[in-house]
């Protein structure tokens, strides 16, 4: 099976504009962890996790969360801050990711973010109550859910069509 892509794989891969992911590049948004091009004749070099996490990246941007925050949490999960930073082990199969955020008024009366929460694991029948009493309880402003196991699917679907 395939462990390395070039742009232009990622580029089908995830059905996205060049443009797009140039950009998301250029920014560092994105990154290729096996090689970054360094000029003429080289290439952007991307692992399959990479492509997991550029469309995780590229979900959380069209669910309204900033480019800078999504690709702080896609590195998150690279980095393992997740794992070091949570009282909950990371099972190795993960299937959502969840965030829960609180928002509050501050002195100009503009809405900023109190809180910030993360969840990334498998979430089964009995974590599904956990997810909605922390929803209760905290009385969150948005809850975002993504579907990861998901992502793995579909992209490993493009992958072996490549």
């Amino acid at each position: 099976m395939k462990t390395e892509f070039t742009t232009f794989d990622v580029i089908k891969i995830l059905k996205t504009d060049r443009e797009r992911l140039r950009v998301w590049i250029n920014e560092g948004f994105v990154v290729p962890s096996i090689q970054k091009a360094t000029g003429p004749g080289t290439k952007h070099l991307f692992s399959r996790e990479d492509v997991y996490r550029i469309e995780f990246f590229r979900k959380l941007c069209a669910a309204g969360i900033s480019r800078s925050e999504a690709a702080r949490m896609a590195n998150d999960i690279k980095a393992g801050y997740l794992q070091k930073h949570s009282d909950i082990p990371i099972p190795t199969e993960p299937n959502y990711y969840v965030i829960y955020r609180k928002l509050k008024v501050d002195k100009k009366g503009e809405y900023i973010w109190e809180t910030e929460q993360y969840f990334f694991g498998r979430i089964d029948e009995t974590r599904k109550g956990e997810v909605f009493a922390m929803i209760e309880m905290f009385n969150y402003d948005f809850v975002y859910i993504i579907n990861f196991a998901k992502i793995i699917k579909d992209v490993d679907a493009s992958i072996s069509n490549l």
